[in-house]
């Protein structure tokens, strides 16, 4: 199946894999579950609070790693989605390695489910 290409300014090139458009109280809500060969660049490796980018080093016979993503935020009615203004969470294991394309889909929809409760400002 062949997935849509998108482009995000901080992650470059996607695979959009799903997206989801949820509708609550207190607005309605843009899910997208997106893969990458880019993963974050951290300006200490041992803190991963700050983030200076975004990339991938090819190392010759090595398979390079997908890494998956679900991008947030609030969808206006009547506009297209930017995927730049959209916040990022890199879907990692509780041992912070890129988790498995077989877990991607039900991470993706508890993120959703606890949505309910949640309201997203933008800075």
């Amino acid at each position: 199946m062949a997935h849509k290409t998108v482009y995000h300014d901080k992650i470059g090139e996607c695979e959009l894999i799903i997206e989801a458009e949820i509708f609550h109280e207190s607005g309605t809500k843009y899910f997208a579950l997106v893969s990458s060969f880019n993963k974050p660049k951290y300006e200490d490796k041992y803190d991963a609070r700050k983030v200076t980018g975004f990339g991938h080093k090819q190392i010759w016979g090595k398979k390079l790693k997908t890494h998956y993503y679900v991008l947030w935020g609030n969808k206006v009615l009547g506009r297209e989605i930017d995927f730049d203004r959209l916040g990022i969470t890199h879907l990692l294991t509780d041992a912070l390695n890129p988790i498995q394309k077989s877990t991607t889909i039900k991470r993706f929809f508890e993120m959703i489910h606890s949505s309910k409760f949640m309201t997203f400002k933008q800075k």
